[in-house]
């Protein structure tokens, strides 16, 4: 798999589990390709794992 090519959601998952101290965003999400629910969990998501 190229660079670039990789979602940035997984990947803001999966470095929320290995990190402690990282302030990890996202500059840009394009509402167009993820619903705004499946957004709104994801972060969620992302938010638990990384215990805010």
């Amino acid at each position: 798999m190229k660079r670039g090519h990789l979602n940035v959601w997984s990947c803001l998952t999966a470095y929320a589990m290995v990190t402690e101290k990282v302030h990890l965003v996202t500059l840009v999400t394009d509402p167009c390709r993820m619903h705004p629910t499946v957004l709104a969990q994801t972060v969620i998501t992302i938010d638990k794992i990384s215990n805010g």
